[in-house]
C-alpha cells in the first residue's frame, strides 16, 4: 500500500464528508487505482453510513472495499477548515485518509493498513506535521517515514 504524491491533497475544498469523500475517491479514479469512481464512492458511504470513521484528533479514515478497486491505495487530504464529520456526533475533521481496497483481498490488507495509520495518529508530533507540511513533498515524507505502506 503506497501513499504516493498523487494520492495527496493539501486543500481539499470539501463543505463536508461526502464532498470530501468524492474529492479524495476523484484522486484515486484520476490516477487509475480504480475502475468506477462512482461505484467506490458508493461502497464507500456505505461503509459510512454503517459506522462513522471519524476517530478522534480531528481525522477520519473512511474505506471501502470493493471490486472495483485495481491496486489497494492509501488517499490523503487536508482541510484548510475543519468540517463536521456527520454520523460521528459532531467530530470537526481536518485529515482524511481514504482507503481502498480490492474485495478479494481486503481482510488482512484492510486491517493491516487501519492498524498502521491509526497506531501512528496516536502520536501528537505525526499529527502535527500533517496539519502544518508546507508542501506535498514534505507530506511525503511524513508519511513514509511511519511507512503507511
Amino acid at each position: 500500500m503506497v501513499i504516493n504524491r498523487e494520492l495527496v491533497c493539501l486543500d481539499l475544498k470539501a463543505k463536508d464528508k461526502l464532498e470530501a469523500i468524492h474529492e479524495l475517491g476523484e484522486l484515486a479514479y484520476s490516477i487509475g487505482r480504480v475502475k468506477s469512481k462512482d461505484k467506490y464512492i458508493e461502497a464507500v458511504i456505505n461503509r459510512e453510513n454503517d459506522f462513522s470513521t471519524a476517530v478522534g484528533y480531528s481525522i477520519a479514515i473512511p474505506h471501502g472495499k470493493s471490486n472495483e478497486v485495481i491496486e489497494p491505495f492509501v488517499a490523503f487530504g487536508r482541510l484548510n477548515e475543519g468540517i463536521v464529520w456527520e454520523g460521528s456526533e459532531a467530530q470537526e475533521v481536518r485529515l482524511v485518509f481514504l482507503i481502498g481496497v480490492p474485495e478479494h483481498n481486503s481482510g488482512d490488507v484492510h486491517l493491516h493498513v487501519l492498524a498502521n495509520i491509526s497506531r501512528n495518529l496516536m502520536d501528537a508530533n505525526f499529527r502535527n506535521q500533517l496539519l502544518t507540511a508546507g508542501s506535498i513533498d514534505e507530506i511525503s515524507s511524513v508519511l513514509q517515514a511511519v511507512e503507511i505502506q
